[in-house]
């Protein structure tokens, strides 16, 4: 029996077939509401940014205005002197971006949960609330946030099932087997050949979804590698579930039997499986590192507070060793406002040795989840499209750092300047702006 035959057979048993026209149809339109879901929130990340770039600019230009004029800052606020480092470095305005790739339309990933700016003041950190608000996936489906990842991985193989859950089964069921075995070369062959062509035309009406959120997306279909590893692995996981199914299809000689089974390992690798893998987790690496940081931000920095200014001085200098020669260290006796001005660095630092150990507990929960990929190929499958889509773990890791970096940046830049005594003008003011902007930018 050629196989265009067994395509042609295939294709009318399934127009004829109400129940798996609707099946696809349903699935097509999910697809399409979660790549629209991904479009819009891309375009709203994008349009945000541009915005808070338009503000950080206004804020720029306001505070230039002051030194153009002369004059020490908002008259309603006397306080205030931009001349000085502190009060320039705190209207320096500037935010670090974690400008969204147009691959983020295919798999939301981690967009929901982390923030994609962040204003870099001396006194921030990359575990502050505006950065770590998580929203649950239950939360995420209340709100309509449903993306194409999601039709992909849960009900690209049940509505692969749906389509082929009768194949050979139902044959032998009515007796009619031993007649097509009659026709047929192979009896593998054949059961392959009618199954292929619903794992065809499945992929077809996937790799047309993806070529519409490219067009929707604004992405090369050509040039744009992250778009091409979104097919590769899209269409590598349809395989793996039509080579599962071909197993049991193979095995199963009623549809009753081949149905549960079917259900039963789809069930097990897309909800079973990676919710013991959760648990497991949740109790080999406990969120508790958390605490650690809260603890520094409230006993620790109370503690810096009551520490001497000689040693203040000195763990300054440990940090920025110029400060021993600086203008301010000359005098006998140090101004308590420069050393009070300069607490966030030391602040900065506990903060970011108890980052060091948040972090090294991340990989290693990520590590421990990686090696049970070959039993969890949806979690698998999951991260390789967050990766091409820039919205996995590891690319928000790498905004922290960015983030981070500007941090630092201000604050070494404000504490020698503070304890060197330099006067701030327009010069120096946009000086910082482009440091800080620099070390804090996301690609």
């Amino acid at each position: 029996m050629k196989k265009w035959f067994i395509f042609i057979f295939e294709w009318k048993h399934f127009i004829r077939n109400p129940f798996k026209v609707l099946a696809l149809v349903l699935f097509f339109a999910s697809a399409i509401y979660g790549i629209n879901n991904g479009v819009e929130l891309f375009e709203q990340q994008n349009q945000k940014i541009k915005t808070i770039k338009e503000i950080a600019s206004e804020g720029a230009k306001e505070i230039n205005a002051y030194y153009q004029k002369g004059e020490l800052g908002p008259t309603d606020h006397p306080w205030v002197d931009v001349t000085t480092p502190f009060w320039a470095m705190w209207y320096t305005s500037t935010y670090a971006y974690k400008t969204p790739l147009p691959t983020m339309i295919y798999s939301i990933g981690q967009a929901e949960q982390y923030g994609f700016y962040k204003k870099l003041t001396f006194n921030s950190s990359v575990y502050d609330t505006d950065m770590v608000e998580e929203i649950a996936n239950p939360k995420r489906l209340q709100i309509g946030t449903l993306d194409f990842s999601f039709s992909i991985l849960f009900l690209s193989p049940l509505l692969l099932l749906i389509l082929t859950y009768h194949l050979k089964a139902n044959e032998a069921e009515n007796g009619v087997l031993p007649l097509i075995q009659l026709q047929i070369t192979s009896k593998s062959a054949w059961l392959i050949s009618r199954l292929l062509f619903y794992l065809l035309l499945q992929s077809a009406i996937i790799l047309a979804l993806i070529i519409y959120g490219a067009l929707q997306g604004q992405i090369s279909l050509w040039i744009s590698t992250p778009l091409h590893e979104v097919i590769f692995y899209t269409l590598t996981y349809q395989i793996l579930w039509a080579v599962i199914y071909y197993i049991i299809l193979s095995k199963s000689i009623t549809v009753l039997a081949s149905s549960i089974s079917m259900t039963g390992i789809f069930l097990l690798l897309t909800f079973i499986v990676p919710g013991i893998i959760h648990q497991m987790v949740s109790i080999k690496f406990p969120v508790n590192n958390m605490l650690d940081y809260i603890d520094t931000e409230r006993d620790e920095r109370w503690a810096l507070y009551d520490e001497s200014d000689s040693l203040i001085t000195s763990q300054l200098i440990n940090l920025i060793p110029e400060i021993e020669t600086s203008l301010a260290n000359q005098d006998s006796l140090v101004s308590h406002e420069v050393i009070s001005r300069s607490y966030s660095l030391l602040i900065n630092e506990m903060i970011k040795e108890r980052a060091v150990e948040i972090e090294l507990e991340n990989e290693r929960r990520n590590e421990w989840i990686n090696q049970w990929n070959w039993l969890n190929p949806l979690t698998f499958f999951q991260n390789q499209l967050n990766k091409a889509a820039g919205t996995h773990f590891n690319n928000y890791k790498v905004y922290k750092e960015q983030i981070q970096a500007g941090i630092d940046t201000q604050n070494n830049l404000m504490v020698k300047d503070i304890w060197n005594g330099v006067l701030v003008d327009a010069e120096k003011y946009k000086d910082y702006r482009t440091k800080i902007v620099n070390d804090g930018k996301t690609p």
